[in-house]
């Protein structure tokens, strides 16, 4: 099949309603997100929510911008508390990046980190783990099998 159509200019139009959709949810307690390029203009509005207990992520990606955010500490949702986390088959830099999306939830009770598919994840980034604020309130911890080093 040929994907071409799925060009930028055919999915933000699509994004932009979304971010409406989810910015007008006032009483949102769970929210699943599959396949989709994680940015700022989303998890606004994510962080934004202030029932939402439960996010799963599921084969995504996120933004240089997004994760730059992150790791600056402007975009955090102390709301969320059980964050899931189901890597897809990315390359090295986005099985990497993807491990920043734990520094959006400091009041995680769970964190549930697997791979999609066979295989095994990669490993955190060293330097990310004295920024999770999550290991204080963490009560359930599941990361499936880690590629050593």
């Amino acid at each position: 099949m040929d994907w071409e159509f799925l060009s930028g200019d055919f999915i933000a139009p699509i994004y932009r309603c979304f971010k409406t959709v989810l910015a007008d949810t006032r009483n949102l307690s769970s929210l699943r997100l599959y396949g989709l390029k994680l940015d700022k203009e989303i998890i606004r509005p994510v962080c934004s929510l202030e029932h939402l207990q439960d996010l799963n992520l599921t084969a995504y990606t996120t933004s240089s911008d997004l994760t730059d955010r992150l790791w600056d500490g402007h975009l955090v949702s102390s709301h969320i508390a059980n964050l899931r986390i189901c890597i897809g088959d990315f390359n090295t830099v986005e099985a990497v990046t993807v491990w920043h999306t734990p520094l959006l939830c400091p009041n995680l009770r769970t964190l549930n980190v697997k791979r999609f598919g066979i295989g095994l994840l990669h490993m955190p980034p060293t330097d990310l783990w004295h920024r999770y604020a999550f290991f204080r309130t963490l009560e359930r911890l599941y990361i499936g099998p880690l590629l050593d080093g």
